[in-house]
């Protein structure tokens, strides 16, 4: 695999095999030397200078989620209260208990995350949910 640093703090990956490629991407977020690396797939006419390398994609497990809300919608309302919604992880669906839902959102790489967040449930009540247990 061809590796080419093309400015300072640039690095440029060519990838041959599509799945190789596709397991980086969906695999970020990656860090080195306890630094995140902001990923992107260059499209045909992108220049790689002109890329704003400035989002960085996360998965989170939220916690505390009342019974009933552990649907993609609500993953969809929290993935984008702390940024903007990527993916539902909907490998427990049908698993008759869990804790947490995962969801995959994209934020600005220097923006602080929030970790919590109240909601307010159909039946008037509140629940606090996180994203650590």
């Amino acid at each position: 695999m061809p590796i080419s640093e093309i400015w300072q703090g640039r690095i440029l990956f060519q990838f041959f095999h599509p799945l190789d490629l596709a397991r980086v991407v969906e695999g970020a977020p990656w860090s080195f030397g306890n630094h995140h690396l902001v990923i992107h797939k260059l499209r045909n006419g992108e220049v790689p200078l002109a890329v704003p390398l400035d989002n960085i994609e996360f998965w989170v497990q939220v916690f505390n989620l009342p019974m009933g809300s552990f649907t993609e919608t609500v993953g969809v309302v929290l993935g984008n209260y702390i940024g903007r919604f990527v993916q539902y992880d909907d490998s427990n669906k049908g698993v008759a208990w869990r804790n947490y839902i995962q969801i995959r959102f994209e934020v600005k790489a220097t923006d602080p995350l929030k970790r919590w967040k109240s909601i307010r449930m159909g039946s008037g009540s509140s629940t606090l949910v996180k994203d650590v247990p």
